[in-house]
């Protein structure tokens, strides 16, 4: 568990002592509902020791001990979650450490356990404007399957690879100048990710492949490497935007039009192609949005194609 507005309580006085008492128990979650504080999980926070013994505000199963030391290396944030995939900052201190060294969650490899938690949140409103009834527009989605490589990596260009509004992230000072991830790395990147889903059994089938993608970027690219928070640089960047359930098809329809040459004989078909002559064609494209779960057809497009 983690809060991410540790310090902004760090220094807010005790409500009921209000006497310069400072700290507090932020997330609090009673796991098993029988009031023992064994069975309470309680949060990191970014908080000075605070005795229950002195701050009479303090729950009385509140424990008199400080939270485990967090890894030298992990980034606590001091600002609201911005993405999905931002919850790979998130302490968990049964984390493999020879996986995510910073004791994090698990974004990162294809194995991970934690890597469900991509599909079932998100941070994008999903339902109608109160006031407007207007359904909620989500700008620049973009299908995980796509063999497009510059597409992804317009999206990873962007990422930071070491976030700069933590507390105290080494070795500061913020900014620094390179913290996104470069153009060259997020081409290089992109086309990793591109392999990755194009070979065989490859393709990403729901959000939770991301943490696969970033697996492969990472191994593709060293500049990805350099710290778990570099590693997940892929996820923070994919998973709210990307997705896997629409699967776009393309139907490729040329009508001709003309006769066979004399004495052709029977039958008319592919067979005696050669024989025929065009005078007349039209080509057009048809584009098909499907539901890659109930396979219900989302949306059409007919494209006339002309030729130079």
């Amino acid at each position: 568990m983690i809060d991410q507005y540790d310090t902004d309580d760090l220094y807010d006085p005790d409500p009921n002592l209000g006497n310069g008492t400072y700290g507090n128990t932020i997330t609090i979650i009673d796991t098993a509902g029988n009031g023992n504080f064994a069975d309470y999980v309680y949060g990191i926070e970014g908080m000075s020791y605070d005795d229950p013994n002195q701050n009479l505000g303090r729950p009385p199963f509140a424990p008199g001990f400080l939270s485990p030391p967090l890894p030298a290396n992990y980034a606590l944030l001091n600002r609201r979650f911005e993405n999905v995939g931002e919850f790979g900052y998130a302490y968990n201190p049964a984390s493999n450490p020879l996986v995510t060294p910073s004791r994090t969650l698990d974004f990162q490899t294809a194995a991970s356990k934690e890597k469900p938690i991509l599909d079932f949140f998100t941070y994008n409103r999903q339902v109608p404007d109160p006031i407007t009834n207007i359904p909620a527009a989500r700008a620049g989605i973009v299908n995980l399957n796509t063999r497009n490589a510059p597409v992804l990596a317009s999206i990873i260009r962007g990422a930071w690879l070491r976030d700069q509004q933590s507390e105290n992230p080494p070795p500061g000072p913020t900014p620094e100048p390179n913290y996104l991830v470069s153009q060259i790395d997020a081409l290089a990147a992109g086309q990793a990710i591109v392999d990755a889903t194009s070979a065989a059994g490859g393709a990403a089938v729901n959000r939770a492949d991301v943490a696969r993608l970033a697996a492969a970027a990472v191994a593709r690219v060293p500049n990805l490497a350099v710290s778990d928070e570099a590693k997940q640089a892929i996820a923070r960047a994919l998973a709210e935007v990307g997705q896997a359930r629409t699967w776009n098809l393309m139907i490729d329809v040329i009508a001709q039009t003309g006769r066979y040459t004399l004495g052709t004989t029977p039958p008319l078909d592919n067979s005696n192609a050669n024989k025929f002559i065009v005078e007349g064609e039209k080509r057009y494209w048809l584009h098909i949005a499907l539901d890659r779960d109930s396979g219900t057809v989302l949306g059409t497009q007919l494209e006339e194609v002309v030729e130079q």
